[in-house]
């Protein structure tokens, strides 16, 4: 009864089950020898709260979703075989510092890493096709990082929590970047979008506070709603003029034609600001968050304002407009007894 299972060898079958060693906080270490051996299942490790050491045999090619979830690894275990990580393979690994991703892996499935808040170094080789959705979340050590040139996006939530992140250097391949993708990374440094990117996701850098300017250049297509909100520092979005769909004047955002009024940086200074005639639509949190502006002119040539377009504006106190007050309504301002419409 005094025995304490410390060390766990696996010699034969093709899996280690489904929740096969669960919760067994006193394992240590794990021994795969053969070559039968092909996947470790779903949860079989996960809660193993003292498992720091692992030698994988080189015919294990997989392992499921929670694998070592909340084990005590300081370094990524590897076998020369292994193609993927599953979903939540190692979140919640807060002794993870390192992680090193050999050349036989393709995928990096969802959640790999969440929440591993001591992650500071990461290298991933080329053999990497994709990386799922919120992978690095919450990482909140990491500083740097390079994708390699195999990686044509960046999907949904892979970087959002990562505080200290400073750097992320973005392939040429690079197509599209998720919806919230750099959501909360408030220490991230201006960098160039790849000359691949098309598409920017909802709310992609919301809260990046380190942003002082974003250049758009010819070839991206889609800029989300919220891509750039509360990005306190943000004083320029400048549109190349060979772009198709976009275009900007004075570091506002515009639709090609300036009919639409997209996004007015948050971080710009200027105290008062007078919309285009141009314009005819004010898009969805067009002025959301901004810090500095106290009092905004709305044209005649005005047809509809979007949903939330004057919302959190602090500064916010006079609005001068015969838009009509009925339509700027609750939608699209925050109720405040200090603002003045007229």
């Amino acid at each position: 009864s005094d025995y304490v299972l410390e060390t766990v060898t696996v010699t034969g079958g093709e899996m280690i089950p489904d929740y096969a060693f669960v919760e067994m906080s006193s394992i240590k270490n794990v021994i795969i020898e053969g070559n039968s051996i092909t996947t470790i299942g779903d949860n079989a490790f996960c809660n193993c709260t003292s498992l720091n050491k692992m030698e994988i045999a080189d015919s294990v090619t997989k392992m499921g979703k929670n694998a070592f979830r909340n084990t005590a690894f300081s370094v990524l275990p590897s076998g020369k075989n292994l193609r993927n990580i599953g979903v939540n393979a190692f979140s919640e690994c807060v002794n993870l510092v390192k992680i090193e991703i050999p050349s036989s892996y393709i995928e990096i499935d969802g959640y790999a890493f969440f929440n591993c808040m001591n992650l500071s170094e990461i290298n991933l080789s080329t053999s990497i096709k994709s990386i799922g959705k919120n992978v690095f979340h919450n990482c909140v050590n990491l500083i740097e990082i390079d994708l390699p040139s195999s990686i044509v996006s960046i999907e949904s939530g892979t970087f959002s929590g990562c505080e200290h992140l400073k750097r992320v250097n973005m392939p040429s391949t690079i197509r599209n970047i998720g919806e919230i993708s750099f959501f909360g990374c408030v220490n991230l440094e201006n960098f160039e979008f790849p000359a691949s990117l098309s598409v920017i996701g909802c709310a992609a850098f919301t809260n990046c506070q380190k942003l002082t300017k974003v250049d758009i250049h010819k070839n991206i297509t889609t800029i989300a709603k919220g891509a750039f909100s509360h990005c306190n520092s943000l004083t320029d979005i400048n549109v190349s003029p060979e772009n198709n769909i976009y275009s900007s004047y004075n570091g506002v955002l515009y639709s090609k034609d300036q009919s639409f009024l997209l996004v007015y940086p948050a971080g710009k200074q200027d105290l008062s600001f007078v919309i285009p005639s141009t314009v005819k639509y004010l898009n969805d949190q067009a002025f959301y968050g901004v810090v500095y502006l106290s009092e905004v002119t709305i044209p005649s040539s005005i047809k509809d304002i979007g949903i939330s377009a004057f919302s959190e504006m602090t500064s916010l106190r006079k609005v001068v407009t015969d838009f009509g007050i009925n339509k700027l309504s609750k939608a699209a301002h925050d109720e405040k007894a200090y603002l003045s419409i007229v």
